[in-house]
């Protein structure tokens, strides 16, 4: 019994490896493109993060630190059907940034019912589409910045 299992070993660390090695470019993906510009933000799954990036010095030449908040809302269509969409409102005192709600999937990195960057100085608010989120991989996420 011990034997069999030594023999299946080696069989489930190549399957474990082909697997990650499969997904993990495509979820580190759909963050890489957004990071480019982005300050920080908030993710379903994740929480809160921010950005540094020794280019942007955002926190050293901003006239304020930015306050950010993220979070998904509910709403009922009919009887069965409950829809999703993504918020984001960033605070900036003084300073021209935008602020970006989308969804973003889990396993594929693909982008639903994202509402662009909402350009402004002081706060801005984005909200993204309502979506479907039933049996998918869909994961809210919001995004600031002020670079374009």
């Amino acid at each position: 019994m011990k034997r069999e299992k030594m023999k299946m070993f080696p069989v489930f660390v190549l399957a474990t490896g082909l697997v990650v090695t499969s997904v993990t470019p495509n979820v580190l993906a759909a963050e890489s493109v957004a990071s480019k510009t982005v300050s920080g933000g908030w993710s379903e799954k994740s929480g809160y993060f921010t950005t540094i990036n020794n280019n942007q010095g955002f926190s050293i030449l901003a006239a304020s630190e930015p306050k950010h908040e993220g979070y998904v809302e509910s709403r009922r269509e009919g009887s069965t059907v409950l829809l999703k969409r993504a918020v984001g409102k960033t605070t900036w005192k003084d300073t021209r940034h935008y602020t970006r709600a989308r969804f973003e999937g889990y396993w594929t990195g693909e982008i639903k019912g994202d509402s662009g960057r909402v350009w402004g100085t002081g706060s801005t608010e984005a909200k993204s589409d309502w979506i479907d989120k039933s049996f998918s991989d869909w994961v809210g996420k919001t995004y600031y910045g002020n670079e374009e």
